[in-house]
């Protein structure tokens, strides 16, 4: 059943790239898209932060580092949004989205990297290593993978919202 769940996350990121593509090209989507862009900003963030408390308390891997820096930056952002939705006060809200995304980006961006390239370079301040790749999918897709795309979607979400 782990596995199975893996998969569908696995599938979900592939299937999120793939309809970010289409929005950048699509205007109609993006146009359809733009009255709902808390909201799916909201489910992404949602999904993520939901498939990596599902990778370490059900699957049982145990995050490194770089995964705890990049939870960092999406689990607040359910919170957020759902604070926003309450307060009635989305506008104040995207800078700070903005920024949790650009940052957690980045910090995924990096940590997909070290999966990839031979070099030795291994973040290990609680002896689990960075680079260790516990999933591959699709031939790319590893956790590190799943958290830059949410972030990155969510980012050009945010860019549309503006």
């Amino acid at each position: 059943m782990i596995k199975i769940i893996i998969q569908v996350l696995a599938t979900l990121t592939l299937l999120s790239q793939i309809a970010l593509i289409a929005i950048l090209f699509l205007k109609k989507l993006r146009k359809f898209l733009s009255k709902y862009i808390l909201e799916t900003v909201f489910i992404i963030s949602t999904v993520a932060t939901l498939g990596s408390l599902f990778f370490s308390e059900v699957a049982q891997f145990s995050p490194c580092v770089l995964c705890w820096y990049q939870r960092i930056f999406m689990y607040p952002q359910p919170l957020l949004i759902a604070l926003a939705f309450l307060k009635k006060d989305k506008k104040l809200l995207l800078p700070y989205l903005q920024l949790l995304n650009v940052i957690g980006a980045i910090i995924a961006l990096y940590h997909y990297i070290l999966q990839k390239l031979p070099a030795p370079l291994v973040c290990s301040a609680n002896s689990i290593s960075c680079a260790k790749n516990v999933t591959f999918y699709f031939g790319y897709i590893s956790i590190p993978m799943m958290a830059l795309t949410a972030f990155i979607i969510n980012l050009y979400l945010l860019k549309i919202k503006k």
